[in-house]
């Protein structure tokens, strides 16, 4: 399956209300229709990376879009 993801740089964002994981080698955000889990695999300009966690990311009470956390 194809879905478009934009990489995600947390050493940019606001530290209010972000969660981080130390063993991330990086962040890609995602819509949030698409169905993504936990160890599903996510292949990028030609490198693969394995989905070690999904956050939703909330904006006025609704779910905008998933952060997806990789390694």
């Amino acid at each position: 399956m194809t879905i478009k993801v934009c990489p995600y740089n947390v050493d940019n964002d606001i530290r209010f209300a972000t969660y981080t994981v130390p063993e991330a080698s990086g962040y890609f955000i995602t819509k949030r229709q698409y169905d993504v889990a936990e160890g599903d695999q996510l292949l990028f300009n030609g490198r693969l990376y394995s989905i070690i966690r999904v956050e939703d990311n909330w904006i006025w009470n609704k779910i905008a879009n998933l952060i997806l956390f990789v390694k």
